[in-house]
């Protein structure tokens, strides 16, 4: 189903630290805040906590089963992210292990964006791989034994996974505070969590749309 939600943006980059809140419900650059300890131009290292969004509310679902297994918590994650931009591109890694105990699992992504200046409109495509672990897909999509006796769906124990994603983000000045910000992104689910009987797709997609403003 299509799902039409409002969503804050911010994104806060001092010299010291930092605050990124993006648009993306699916992306693995998760809500996050950081401190630099590396802040270059063409470098930046930082110390960060992430919010983990990954979660399942079984009282909010249609299915009758569905609603008699335990509920998945989200968690904060604490990592640390590094981007390296050059002549040829942006690189970025990303890595992030829960800190609050409820998926006891870490998350890794690595990807490459290409900005393109075409005047008043920038437009960054991007690619990217997201590494996720064992216990973090065991909890999320996993079906323990007590659960499969209760509501009748298949035990299942996920294996750690690699998931591709692609996004297309872009903006159109309007004055120099103000533009217009889009952007979409797709996921592609590996066998580890698209065979999880308590998952019915295999790809992943969103899209936003908003008008940001920049304080001087």
């Amino acid at each position: 189903d299509i799902k039409l939600l409002p969503e804050p943006y911010l994104e806060i980059d001092s010299k010291y630290f930092y605050i990124s809140f993006p648009c993306q419900a699916n992306t693995p650059l998760a809500p996050s805040a950081g401190i630099h300890l590396i802040n270059t131009s063409p470098f930046t290292l930082n110390v960060k906590g992430s919010f983990m969004k990954d979660q399942l509310e079984p009282d909010d679902n249609d299915h009758g089963d569905m609603r008699l297994l335990d509920k998945r918590k989200a968690s904060l994650g604490g990592g640390i992210d590094i981007t390296a931009r050059t002549a040829f591109g942006i690189f970025s890694l990303d890595a992030s292990m829960d800190i609050l105990g409820n998926n006891k699992g870490m998350m890794a992504s690595a990807a490459y964006s290409l900005p393109l200046d075409l005047g008043s409109i920038e437009i960054t495509p991007t690619v990217g791989v997201l590494w996720q672990s064992e216990d973090y897909n065991t909890y999320y999509y996993g079906v323990t034994a007590s659960e499969s006796i209760r509501s009748g769906i298949g035990q299942y124990e996920a294996d750690a996974s690699f998931t591709p994603f692609a996004s297309l983000a872009g903006s159109i000045n309007i004055t120099e505070q103000f533009k217009v910000v889009v952007s979409a992104e797709a996921m592609l689910l590996p066998a580890e969590i698209k065979d999880s009987p308590i998952v019915d797709e295999s790809l992943t997609w969103s899209a936003f749309a908003g008008l940001s403003y920049t304080f001087n």
